[in-house]
C-alpha cells in the first residue's frame, strides 16, 4: 500500500475541503478511499508475484 498514499491523502484533503462540517468521521471508508486502495493492493500483489 506504499505507492497511493499522497492519493489517499488528497483524496481526504479534497472530501475536507468541500465539507462543511468541521470533523467528519468515517464507519467505513468512502467509495474513492476503497478504490484507491484496491488498485494499490493490486499493483502491489502484481509486483510480488512477478519478479523484475
Amino acid at each position: 500500500m506504499f505507492l497511493k498514499t499522497n492519493q489517499v491523502a488528497d483524496a481526504l484533503a479534497k472530501m475536507a475541503l468541500s465539507s462543511v462540517n468541521s470533523l467528519r468521521i468515517f464507519e467505513v471508508p468512502p467509495i474513492r478511499i476503497k478504490e484507491i486502495l484496491q488498485e494499490d493492493n493490486f499493483v502491489y500483489n502484481s509486483l510480488m508475484n512477478h519478479p523484475i
